[in-house]
């Protein structure tokens, strides 16, 4: 399957991106957005590389709530993450949906 194709699945698969309110974090790192959706008590977290280069975001800082987090898309192949730890490719980017524990 293309990477366009991937992708138009997987935003019909995410209703929160359009009907849900949309927050922006601070980032502590201004190389990453960070924002999240939320649409009926579902909530969609994606993290976008700005920068060429690999970047590790620190889970506690990002994700404000508990939680377990399921990947939804990623240009990742292989996973580098840490239980501390998720890495974004450089222009990478990083979709999960919250569930919570």
């Amino acid at each position: 399957m293309n990477w366009i194709e991937k992708l138009i699945i997987t935003r019909k698969q995410c209703p929160e991106i359009g009907y849900g309110n949309i927050k922006i974090f601070n980032s502590p790192n201004d190389s990453i957005l960070f924002h999240a959706f939320e649409w009926n008590k579902e909530k969609l977290y994606l993290l976008h590389n700005f920068s060429p280069e690999k970047e590790r975001c620190n889970r506690k800082k990002f994700l404000p709530e508990k939680g377990e987090l399921f990947e939804v898309l990623s240009d990742v192949e292989t996973n580098e993450d840490t239980k501390e730890d998720i890495l974004i490719n450089g222009y990478g980017y990083r979709w999960f949906r919250l569930q919570k524990l």
